[in-house]
């Protein structure tokens, strides 16, 4: 069903450190750029909700890599992006093939449990934990080999850290992806 943008926003501090990279596409193919650059350059006329989040919906014509409750992968288009005044505590989370993320507590984690994946907050992520991976969508090819499989086929990676850090930042940034809500 549908939810106005205003009702993620003010639901979600589920957010990402601005230097988090993330790949998309659009007309000109595949990029690799930080979280802040991305969502900084399409606030062209953002809204301001009642928390301080600034809100601005898109077009659909830029996709990000995405993965379903299933571990199928697609590419999914981002709806909204937002930018976040940041919460005093972030959440790293290293994996075992050197991926390193900075999240807020409560962001939405994928973990692979018996073949299935299932959603957890961050900060219930825990050391040997199995999360998806997620390979590079520009060199696929290269990252394929870092990657193991868990059960049921889904490419994964193993959690090795799991830290509570204080947040060195005045903002943290989301995108809404359609359909399964997941950036790979």
């Amino acid at each position: 069903g549908y939810a106005h943008p205003y009702f993620h926003a003010a639901k979600r501090r589920n957010c990402f450190h601005p230097e988090t990279e993330i790949e998309y596409r659009d007309g000109a193919g595949w990029h690799r750029e930080p979280i802040e650059t991305f969502v900084e350059g399409r606030l062209d006329d953002p809204r301001t909700d009642d928390f301080g989040t600034l809100v601005e919906e898109l077009d659909g014509e830029v996709v990000v890599p995405s993965v379903d409750e299933h571990g199928t992968r697609s590419a999914q288009s981002v709806t909204v992006v937002s930018k976040h005044p940041s919460q005093d505590h972030l959440v790293r989370i290293e994996t075992r093939c050197g991926r390193s993320i900075r999240v807020t507590p409560d962001h939405t984690m994928l973990r692979v449990v018996d073949g299935d994946i299932e959603k957890v907050a961050a900060t219930e992520l825990a050391v040997g934990d199995t999360v998806p991976s997620s390979p590079s969508q520009q060199d696929a090819s290269t990252n394929a080999a870092t990657s193991t499989a868990a059960d049921g086929g889904i490419e994964a990676d193993e959690v090795t850290s799991v830290s509570l850090l204080e947040s060195d930042v005045e903002y943290t940034y989301n995108l809404t992806v359609a359909e399964t809500h997941t950036l790979a």
